[in-house]
């Protein structure tokens, strides 16, 4: 279960804590941590990794802060435990698993799952030109689906692929036709739309 901490009030590190060592304790799956202060406006920083990471339903933690440095510092403040960080911005995906990062659960995965798995074989592997080229398209994969409302442009690029409807979750709205024909296009000249229809 990918648990991301209550939204809205700030909490204290130790509430955090606290929080989640309640819901693990009782919980029938394992959790995932879900550090993605953008929505929650509150920060899973280190020391509540560290505390956390030694439990034993708690199994990782998904960083979408965007921020490098404070990914790097999870790694290292849980380093030693059987606790795998994920990152969760794939724009940074290379970047991310350079620091220590095991790999990712990103959005990209539902359109182009490949590029993904060809940064993280190439970084695997230390062929780090290969690395760089499959970063860079995989960012423009995801530079051309960031239209729209949070989330709508990769809807509308999912719709286009045959993977699922691009309707979002109401009351957003889908993408409109004209952004939706510019995203086919750029999707088309990145190679995206074949590739996905051949899967």
């Amino acid at each position: 279960c990918l648990l991301a901490p209550p939204a809205y009030f700030p909490m204290a590190d130790e509430e955090i804590v606290r929080y989640y060592r309640t819901v693990a304790t009782d919980s029938a799956l394992p959790l995932l941590l879900y550090n993605i202060p953008a929505v929650t406006k509150v920060r899973i920083g280190p020391p509540v990794a560290a505390a956390l990471a030694s439990h034993p339903s708690i199994i990782g933690l998904k960083d979408s802060s965007r921020d490098l440095e404070g990914l790097q510092a999870l790694v290292y403040a849980t380093a030693g435990e059987d606790f795998t960080v994920l990152t969760g911005s794939d724009t940074i995906l290379l970047a991310s698993l350079v620091v220590g990062a095991q790999g990712a659960i990103a959005a990209s995965a539902n359109l182009v799952p490949e590029l993904g798995v060809a940064v993280y074989e190439a970084v695997r592997e230390e062929r780090w030109s290969d690395a760089a080229a499959h970063q860079r398209k995989l960012f423009d994969v995801i530079q051309a689906c960031r239209v729209g409302g949070l989330g709508v442009g990769w809807k509308a690029a999912l719709e286009l692929a045959g993977v699922c409807s691009g309707a979002p979750v109401p009351p957003a709205a889908p993408l409109a036709a004209d952004a939706r024909a510019a995203l086919a296009r750029r999707l088309a000249a990145l190679g995206v739309l074949g590739a996905a229809r051949e899967r």
